[in-house]
Parts: C-alpha cells; structure tokens; sequence
C-alpha cells in the first residue's frame, strides 16, 4: 500500500497515488479504483461525481497533484513513451510542439502515417507527390489540395488533385 504522503485527493472521498494508482474512500475503506483504456492507450478512472461516472485521465490526475508546471505547460507527457506507465518519475509538463517533437524523435508518431501521396494533373500530365505537405514545399495549400481530393472543390491553382 501506497503511504499518506504519497496521496493526493483529486476530488471529496477518490484519491490518486504518485505511482498512478487511483483509491476511494467513499465507504469509510480505501479500495482501488478500476482503471480502463481510453481507447487510445491512457489509462482512465470512473469515478462517480454528481450522480455520473466521469471519465479521467490518470496521468493527468498524477500531474496535477505531483509535478510541478514551473511554466503553465497544457499537456503531461510520457517520458518512455509508454501510456500506461502513470508513475510521477515518468511525466513532465509540455507543450503542444515538444510533445509532438517528442513522439517524433522517439518514434511514437509516425509523420507520413496520416499522409497520402497526391497527383495533380495539368493537360494530362501528372506530377506526383509523397504527401500534400510537400506539395506545399512549392507553393500549392495543402488544406485546398485535400478539398480537391476529397470532392469538394474542383480545383486548387487551376489543376485537378487525386489521392493516389
């Protein structure tokens, strides 16, 4: 069992521990709480407040009780990249852009995952490009490329884009 000066009350009887474990004490006994995957990999509670279970992100819950946000950071990163390690020695305050930069260094985020390869045509003749983005390198808006690809424009710089 995790000691006192290692919990921290997130809200009237539900505690959370630096180790990421989460605790009630609505019935007068401290029991564990069940935890969930969220559907993207983080580990969540239900705790029952105001009459709803409510779903809560336990790293977040560990953050805001243990690691200091010196700097107003808005996301809790994983160091190991792992989202179910919840541990306090494994969060940190960041940014939008260094958490981005950390899951791309680390090889968590795959850049081209949500890239597809585009042609545009001009006359008959295509060019072809591995993603929107490069594309972009030559002047083109990746945002009216994809509106092209998706239909709902017919052109972008007078030329015909396709999703290859």
């Amino acid at each position: 069992m995790i000691s006192d000066d290692q919990l921290s009350e997130f809200y009237r009887g539900y505690f959370v521990g630096s180790d990421g474990k989460c605790f009630s004490n609505k019935s007068g006994k401290m029991l564990i709480l069940k935890t969930y995957n969220s559907g993207k990999g983080y580990r969540v509670i239900k705790p029952y407040i105001n009459g709803k279970n409510i779903n809560m992100y336990i790293h977040r819950l560990v953050a805001v009780a243990f690691v200091f946000n010196e700097f107003d950071k808005p996301f809790v990163n994983h160091i190991d990249g792992d989202k179910t390690n919840n541990d306090v020695v494994n969060l940190e305050w960041v940014t939008h852009k260094e958490n981005m930069a950390h899951a791309s260094s680390t090889g968590l985020m795959n850049n081209n995952k949500r890239s597809k390869p585009v042609i545009c045509y001009l006359n008959g003749v295509g060019k072809w490009f591995p993603s929107t983005m490069e594309a972009q390198r030559l002047g083109f808006t990746s945002e009216c490329i994809s509106r092209v690809c998706l239909g709902r424009n017919a052109t972008h710089r007078g030329l015909h884009w396709e999703h290859c």
